[in-house]
């Protein structure tokens, strides 16, 4: 099994191929339907479109806020540094239903989160969470494809717990928030700075944490440069960039107290949201 952050840029680059795919397929015609699901109907729709069309036997939980979709798997998720063939046409299908269902849904929930496990063999679970206004906005070339990778977040993990669980027991499901889902995209966009591409060589990421709770954000980064090099990225300007991105982006507000923490260079702020978003504050 490769390492998780190796596994992630997999993950990402795959999917870009599959969302290019899926987008192409001509499923705009489903936007024409207006209302063809109810929201109490969600989980048996999705369910059901899953099994007659693609052979998939999916769990499905609406929440409040947040759909979910389990998808177990009898083959590995990734398989010599790319998506396995299973997997990628269990992406592929279960995106297709998605966009299917929600488009032509009333009362949309606010978020999806789909998760791909490997059942049979050492067990690993795939995460796609994201806005479901965003799969709005991309149907309707309000943003591009990049912009929706940028606003989705991706997890793959190795889990021993999801072998022979085709009940997605040991998923633990909950109502995501924006705060949550803000957070995350912080941890990523950090994660993806400092640990792949241009700076994966002058860079150690030793941790990063980002929650959300109780009207709080919360950042941490432990990155260590490793470079010598001039004009490097500083982690705390970097996640302070990110996170007044994402607050700008979805508008949010519901926030009464930010705290940022740069480990490696011993700087930790409190902010107001107001002062926050101030650009000159340091």
């Amino acid at each position: 099994m490769k390492s998780s952050r190796f596994s992630k840029n997999t993950v990402k680059s795959g999917l870009t191929l599959l969302l290019v795919s899926i987008l192409s397929t001509g499923l705009t015609a489903c936007t024409h339907n207006k209302h063809t699901y109810s929201r109490a109907n969600v989980v048996e729709a999705i369910t059901n479109l899953c099994q007659k069309e693609f052979s998939l036997d999916v769990k499905a939980w609406d929440l409040p806020d947040t759909l979910w979709i389990y998808v177990p798997l009898n083959e590995p998720l990734i398989d010599n540094g790319d998506f396995s063939s299973s997997a990628r046409a269990a992406i592929h299908h279960i995106f297709l239903v998605l966009r299917r269902v929600i488009l032509s849904i009333d009362n949309r929930p606010q978020f999806y989160s789909l998760v791909f496990s490997d059942i049979k063999g050492n067990g690993a679970d795939l995460y796609y969470i994201g806005n479901i206004s965003d799969m709005i906005k991309i149907e309707a070339n309000m943003i591009s494809l990049g912009q929706w990778q940028e606003r989705e977040l991706f997890s793959y993990m190795p889990n021993p717990k999801a072998v022979g669980d085709k009940e997605g027991k040991h998923i633990k499901r909950y109502d995501f928030t924006m705060g949550e889902l803000i957070a995350g995209l912080v941890r990523q966009g950090l994660e993806n700075k400092f640990g792949s591409g241009l700076h994966k060589s002058k860079f150690k990421i030793n941790a990063i944490d980002a929650y959300a709770f109780n009207k709080k954000i919360f950042i941490s980064a432990d990155i260590e440069p490793i470079s010598q090099d001039k004009g490097l990225p500083v982690p705390f300007d970097e996640m302070k960039k990110l996170l007044r991105q994402f607050i700008d982006l979805y508008n949010f507000k519901d926030i009464a107290e930010i705290e940022l923490h740069d480990v490696y260079n011993h700087k930790h702020r409190y902010y107001s949201l107001s002062v926050f978003m101030d650009d000159s504050n340091s």
